[in-house]
């Protein structure tokens, strides 16, 4: 080795022991759940076999890398399982197992005051009733004064339908404003969807024959505005959530003369007041469609019961039913998952017993808000739910639970519906 290649080499050297190394942080959090669940009668007929059994189980998993405080990328990733079914299929010519549930660049912009997310991540855009769901697009908040005011700009893109032209794409744009009025926290917010609504249930619908009476167009918009407000008054906390829309489907794909447009409405109003270690709440909500019956979004939903909308141990496997297999008096399932057209009164207790231990209880009614196009509205009937949570050690919790539906004459065959389960939750 010639002497002017043994300085460079030394050069290289001092300079890679000078040079400061790049400093990455990570994250890791997430969470395990199994759950053991059974049901009889989601279908509000005891002549029916729809009764069930299983254990399933499911990972989140939370991962971040950032190089300084002001950025840093999200990955998440999801598996969900039935127990019997095979344990956790990564391979790579297996589908549908492992799920990227999230992954985005999370950044703020350097004396701007604005934090930026890009990517697929969490919406929730007017209560969760709008848009309650992941999906890909872009946050933009600024923040003028901290706690006091901010400004939110949002884009989901729901579609892509076609890389060379626009016509089937999906997009829905959100504009709000968060405010802090005398400790009220104010939230007024305007949004336009253009392009199909995101979920399947709103594809099409048919009636008992099977026949087209309606399905929504490329072309279709919607115009949203309400507002989100919470507060405190004293040991009582109050809140509520108002959404209103306007939509046109521009008639192509409509079958009956009153469904080319209509309005929406989406309301929730809760209480909840606190005794020490005991917790009492009161809810009550309303959210329909006066043309089509559902209320017409992006991807929302209110899971609020456990029979009726699925609850705790719902149905993110496969297991954990609940009624969507009820049709109407038009052959459409009265509600399926993302499908709002609900009305219901909540009263729950929750109590905390011991640094370990808690009970919660709640008594619900609930009917469809809007008949729509079917026949008629449906009621449900009275359901209580009952859940019992234990921590056995930091971070893990066993709870039992589930609900009693008893049912109204609307529900199927007027068949009172009953769910139970247990699940092991590990968070970290």
């Amino acid at each position: 080795m010639n002497k002017k290649v043994k300085v460079l080499l030394a050069m290289v050297a001092v300079a890679g022991i000078s040079t400061p190394a790049l400093a990455i942080e990570a994250d890791l959090k997430g969470y395990f759940q199994a759950r053991g669940i059974a049901y009889d009668n989601l279908d509000g007929n005891d002549k029916a076999e729809d009764d069930a059994r299983g254990v399933d189980q499911r990972l989140r998993l939370w991962t971040n890398a950032a190089l300084s405080e002001d950025v840093k990328a999200v990955l998440g990733l999801e598996v969900d399982n039935v127990w019997g079914e095979g344990v956790g299929k990564v391979g790579a010519d297996e589908k549908a197992q492992l799920e990227i549930k999230n992954l985005y660049l999370d950044f703020n912009i350097p004396g701007a005051n604005t934090n930026v997310k890009a990517g697929a991540q969490p919406f929730k855009f007017g209560g969760g009733f709008i848009q309650g769901e992941d999906a890909t697009g872009i946050q933009i908040r600024h923040t003028s004064v901290p706690n006091e005011q901010s400004f939110l700009v949002g884009w989901v893109k729901t579609k892509e339908g076609d890389v060379k032209s626009d016509t089937q794409d999906g997009d829905y744009v959100h504009f709000q404003y968060d405010g802090n009025v005398s400790g009220w926290k104010v939230s007024p917010f305007v949004g336009y969807l253009d392009g199909k609504p995101t979920a399947a249930e709103f594809g099409a619908a048919k009636d008992a024959e099977g026949e087209l009476v309606f399905g929504f167009d490329n072309e279709f918009m919607a115009f949203f505005a309400g507002a989100e407000t919470s507060g405190k008054v004293g040991p009582l906390s109050l809140a509520a959530t108002l959404v209103v829309n306007s939509w046109d489907n521009d008639g192509k794909k409509v079958g009956t003369s009153n469904a080319d447009d209509g309005m929406g409405l989406a309301l929730l109003v809760n209480a909840g007041y606190a005794m020490g270690a005991t917790k009492l709440s009161a809810e009550a909500a309303y959210y329909g469609d006066d043309d089509l019956g559902t209320f017409v979004n992006v991807r929302g939903y209110n899971n609020f019961a456990e029979l009726v909308t699925g609850g705790r141990f719902d149905t993110r496997t496969g297991l954990g039913g609940n009624p969507s297999v009820l049709k109407d008096g038009e052959g459409t399932a009265m509600n399926p998952s993302y499908a709002m057209n609900y009305m219901y009164a909540k009263l729950g207790a929750e109590h905390k017993y011991s640094d370990s231990s808690k009970v919660s209880a709640y008594y619900i009614y609930a009917e469809q808000a809007e008949k729509g196009m079917a026949a008629k509205k449906v009621k449900y009937g009275h359901e209580i739910d009952a859940y019992y949570d234990h921590t056995i050690t930091k971070g893990l919790t066993f709870t039992l639970g589930g609900g009693y539906l008893i049912a109204d004459d609307d529900f199927g065959a007027g068949d009172d519906a009953w769910k139970a389960g247990t699940a092991l939750t590990y968070m970290f």
